[in-house]
């Protein structure tokens, strides 16, 4: 699985936090994060797959992503996102005020070995959102390497979003709960992981391993059977037929960004003759490898400006990795 790490997303040693605007009209395919970041969907729908499963984005969705986190989108159309970037040593000092924030505080931990949760998704209630858009579309106009300023702008980003706990109802005025989540979210997603995304998850971390369907139905304990059903349900496609599309697409980021021959390349993501995996490739990109990495080779998305969103960059899927353009570099 492609991971993205701080030094990708933040320019600079000192960069703490980062706002990116993007235009997504096709797939971006499964990815880790090496820090947290959060997504304000600006327009436009889409299907996410995480751990926990499948959900829908669209306007007023907001995604919390922890470090060491895996997530993909599938965009109806096009989808516009604000991408706020935090990094680990802006998470670390913010680490001793998330106790105040419980609701978002296991997944937003400097430790991701500590988190409960990956990827949470949050429903912001209309007003809040505006005033955190507000928020981020001030930062989107620079980089704020102070320390204590972008403490400042991000407690003021999680206040706005964070499910916020109420006493419960007194005896007799309504169901007994110690909490409840209120007020700025409508609603919250991040419970527990099915079965579909913990094959995902194994495919992924795991892409070059010989796998069958029996194999990867023994690994989450459930029939190959079932595996199967539930799998094409979630997520709209048999396994065998993921694992392909991952490792074209793995493939195709190893030919873009590294000089690696291609039956290394056919090698490195479980496809150990090089003849069939070029075919495999052929079928998914209709491209043979060495033609794609000619194409891709200097591929850089232009930036537009998208409808009501600023300096939105449109992405696609040859150039994906590549849109690392930041507001206020070349």
């Amino acid at each position: 699985m492609r991971l993205i790490t701080e030094n990708e997303v933040l320019p600079g040693r000192d960069a703490l936090l980062l706002v990116e605007n993007l235009r997504l009209e096709q797939g971006l395919r499964a990815h880790s994060h090496g820090f947290a970041a959060l997504t304000f969907v600006r327009s436009g729908q889409a299907r996410q797959h995480t751990e926990h499963g499948p959900s829908d984005l669209s306007p007023g969705r907001v995604v919390v992503i922890g470090p060491g986190s895996w997530h993909s989108y599938e965009p109806r159309g096009q989808m516009c996102v604000s991408n706020l970037y935090i990094g680990m040593t802006l998470l670390r000092a913010a680490g001793g005020a998330m106790p105040h924030l419980p609701a978002l505080a296991p997944v937003l931990c400097a430790n991701p070995g500590q988190a409960h949760l990956d990827v949470m998704t949050l429903d912001v209630a209309d007003d809040a959102l505006e005033s955190c858009i507000s928020v981020v579309d001030s930062l989107s106009r620079g980089t704020t390497t102070n320390l204590l300023g972008c403490l400042a702008r991000l407690f003021d980003i999680l206040s706005f979003i964070a499910p916020r706990p109420v006493p419960a109802p007194a005896p007799g005025h309504g169901p007994g709960r110690d909490q409840s989540l209120t007020a700025a979210p409508k609603t919250w997603h991040g419970t527990g992981q099915t079965h579909a995304a913990r094959a995902v998850s194994l495919l992924n971390e795991r892409l070059a391993s010989p796998w069958t369907l029996a194999a990867l139905a023994r690994q989450v304990r459930i029939s190959p059977s079932q595996l199967a059903r539930r799998f094409s349900a979630e997520f709209g496609i048999s396994p065998m037929a993921y694992l392909r599309r991952a490792r074209a697409e793995h493939m195709a980021y190893l030919l873009e960004s590294t000089t690696m021959p291609v039956f290394a390349a056919c090698r490195a993501v479980g496809w150990h003759d090089a003849n069939y995996g070029a075919r495999r490739f052929r079928a998914h990109w209709g491209l043979s490898p060495s033609q794609y990495r000619a194409v891709s080779a200097g591929n850089t998305p232009a930036a537009q400006d998208g409808p009501g969103n600023p300096a939105c960059h449109t992405v696609s899927p040859s150039a994906v990795w590549q849109a690392r353009s930041r507001h206020g570099r070349s």
